[in-house]
């Protein structure tokens, strides 16, 4: 369900998780080429990266336009980064 359609229904407060470093996920790091030396597939990480980019780029625009709209975006992917490093 999009934003858009809940906030139709009557949301009006988001919260939103960025998407982890994907490439730090086991079966990812299956893929790297690298794994041996514990390190991720940095290429889906920054297609995750991108992808939290974009989201943060986006939610300022809907609070203006959507009347009442209030988020919480959580920085999932440095937290976790931090983590693992």
């Amino acid at each position: 369900m999009s934003v858009q359609s809940l906030y139709e229904k009557g949301a009006r407060r988001f919260g939103f998780l960025s998407l982890s470093p994907l490439g730090c996920l086991p079966a990812l790091r299956a893929l790297n080429q690298e794994a041996n030396k514990g390190g991720c597939f940095e290429a889906a990480s920054a297609l995750a990266l991108a992808h939290n980019n974009a989201l943060s780029n986006v939610l300022p625009s809907l609070e203006h336009v959507l009347e009442g709209f209030k988020y919480s975006n959580s920085n999932f992917y440095d937290w976790l980064r931090d983590r693992i490093d």
